[in-house]
């Protein structure tokens, strides 16, 4: 698996090299690439892999706290709704003002992976960049956002 996520690398990192060229000759205008999150992930991933603590850094970042973990605290809230629904419950669910009783292992679980969650930072990092890139960058390349920013939005 390492050797066929190295070919990769080189296969992309020829293919960047390609559309830069490309737009050299071509000029910004003509250039055209849609590069998900999840693509991004895996290409810092490769280049944190060979040593780049940086990359490494920004793997854990982005891809930890930024995915992985919104998705944990989600699929806590849906184990908790579940044992809510089916009556198995450790106790009743505390509400925000801190009455009730003693919150179940979903709610808890739930409560410590919301505040480590960064989804919200990764949107927000994500608009800044796109908004601000025509501001900053006229002529240049264009950024733009596709429908995986809405349902990251949604989530």
């Amino acid at each position: 698996d390492a050797a066929s996520m190295e070919e990769a690398a080189a296969a992309d990192s020829s293919q960047g090299e390609q559309v830069l060229e490309q737009s050299r000759k071509t000029g910004p205008r003509q250039l055209a690439a849609d590069i998900s999150l999840w693509r991004c992930i895996q290409m810092t991933a490769l280049r944190g892999a060979r040593g780049d603590a940086t990359e490494a850094l920004a793997v854990v970042l982005l891809a930890g706290f930024g995915l992985l973990l919104p998705v944990l605290d989600m699929l806590a809230l849906l184990a908790a709704g579940a044992q809510q629904c089916l009556g198995r419950r450790g106790g009743a669910a505390k509400d925000d003002d801190g009455g009730g009783g003693v919150p179940c292992a979903g709610l808890a679980a739930s409560r410590v992976l919301r505040k480590l969650a960064m989804l919200d930072v990764v949107l927000v990092g994500i608009a800044v960049i796109v908004l601000s890139s025509s501001a900053f960058l006229p002529g240049s390349v264009a950024l733009s956002f596709h429908h995986g920013f809405l349902l990251l939005l949604g989530a």
